[in-house]
């Protein structure tokens, strides 16, 4: 690869994350603003309506771009106007057959679930599903391009907008509708911001002898989709199984708290991995990206996961209401579940990205019935426990896999850095319960920060890192 080549994409890469980053900071604050004001206004059956409803659309969705779009970025050569064409085409033709199907069923899904008579109106945000895949190609084009600045500002602000919208329906008494609606108004800004950026706006067209080619060199990456999409459709199903609504809705509820950090992982899988995937051809320059970017990525989620698990139990205590302090003691479990999936879904990224696609689905394909089977044993005897757990044991094992086969590209120095990352997330709140502290925030914050410089002195400074390696 030529050294200009090389500048040009590790430039772009830094810039990207860079203005991810500082999305996500933003977004991260505008979300727990929006989660605490939702909070005193919404009940954990709310929650629980739209996980449930979300799931099921959030299927749907992904079954509309079957693979196509992650190939049509990560190809050598930009996507040509007809392939943009048949791209949009097939996918409105999927999301106008799919939002048909969503109508004609839901009141088979409301009636599974035992949802009220007051859902009815929730088969109309169907809608949703066309309106995600209007801007689709422009999304392509920007991503394709690395234009990373672009898409961070168009996400921003129309994330920023819907949780105003999200907040302002909540305090009108809309409840459950309050996230619908503001998933449609976020739809819509990103539509104009998109176009905006990129122009570009083709017709669609039918094209089935492009759109069969098109398939054929996506067929990877569609089955990549398949299993953690399907997965999430049919969690709440065998959740239903154990737990009532509100239940479900408390999980619901905990895992957007704890989640908050995720969007940090996605957005360096959003930049990284096409860039991994335009470097391969050089080991040693792949090596030295995985080993630089990655460790900055375990070094920030070991310092968000880590700090949820240690004082979120104290600040749902703090600042929410006495409905949700029930629910606290979730927390722990659910932070090491969010943070687990972060490790399972980058390294699976990973292994896509070094051109092992199949190896991933393989993989997915596996542990899929493992951990169905897995989170119904522990949740019939633990409940809302047993969930958390099931899915922490069955991410962990998912990186365990996917470390040994893209062992290669990484080094002694990234793994040593990964399992100090987890075991340091996973104990630090044992280790200061031991301190019997209860609920004194401001020393439990205290001794955690004392024992992350700790923790960063070990597996990060040259100096004390270099003399662990020998």
């Amino acid at each position: 690869m030529s050294t200009n080549k090389f500048s040009w994409i590790v430039n772009n890469t830094i810039k990207g994350l860079w203005s991810l980053s500082f999305r996500s900071l933003i977004i991260n604050i505008a979300q727990i603003c929006s989660v605490l004001v939702l909070a005193k206004y919404l009940t954990s059956e709310d929650y629980g309506i739209f996980g449930v409803i979300n799931s099921v659309l959030g299927t749907i969705l992904f079954y509309t771009d079957i693979g196509i779009g992650t190939t049509l970025t990560q190809k050598e050569s930009e996507p040509t106007k007809e392939e943009l064409q048949a791209y949009f085409g097939i996918r409105l033709a999927l999301s106008l057959s799919l939002t048909l199907l969503f109508f004609i069923c839901f009141p088979l899904i409301a009636n599974y679930y035992s949802l009220s008579q007051e859902v009815s109106n929730l088969k109309y945000f169907g809608i949703i599903l066309i309106l995600d895949v209007l801007p689709s190609m422009n999304m392509i084009n920007l991503n394709f391009q690395m234009s990373y600045n672009n898409v961070a500002k168009v996400t921003l602000i129309s994330a920023l907008i819907s949780y105003v919208v999200q907040i302002l329906c909540a305090i009108a008494g809309f409840a459950f509708y309050s996230f619908f609606i503001a998933i449609i108004v976020r739809s819509l800004i990103t539509l104009i911001g998109l176009l905006y950026y990129d122009r570009r706006f083709y017709l669609p067209t039918l094209n089935f002898s492009q759109f069969k080619n098109q398939y054929k060199y996506s067929f990877a990456h569609q089955l990549n989709s398949i299993i953690p999409v399907t997965k999430s459709a049919i969690t709440p199903f065998f959740m239903k199984m154990f737990m009532g609504i509100s239940e479900i809705g408390s999980i619901f509820w905990i895992t957007s708290l704890v989640s908050i950090p995720k969007i940090v992982a996605y957005n360096f899988n959003q930049v990284l991995y096409p860039s991994i995937a335009k470097l391969l051809g050089s080991r040693q320059e792949s090596i030295a990206f995985i080993d630089k970017s990655l460790g900055y990525l375990l070094l920030i989620l070991t310092f968000l996961f880590g700090l949820g698990s240690t004082i979120g139990e104290d600040l749902i205590h703090l600042f929410f209401d006495k409905k949700w302090h029930q629910y606290a003691f979730l927390n722990y479990m659910a932070a090491q579940s969010v943070y687990s999936h972060c490790l399972a879904f980058i390294f699976l990224s990973l292994i896509s990205s070094v051109k092992l696609p199949a190896l991933r689905t393989k993989i997915e394909t596996f542990f899929f019935p493992f951990e169905l089977i897995l989170l119904v044993v522990l949740m019939n005897f633990f409940g809302s426990v047993g969930f958390f757990g099931g899915q922490t044991l069955s991410n962990m094992a998912i990186v365990l896999i996917s470390i040994y086969l893209v062992k290669h590209y990484l080094s002694r120095k990234i793994l040593t850095q990964l399992l100090g990352s987890i075991i340091f997330t996973g104990a630090s709140l044992p280790a200061i319960n031991l301190l019997n502290l209860n609920h004194n925030l401001m020393l439990k914050t205290f001794i955690f920060l004392c024992l992350f410089g700790i923790y960063y002195l070990f597996f990060y400074s040259g100096k004390f890192f270099q003399k662990g390696m020998r």
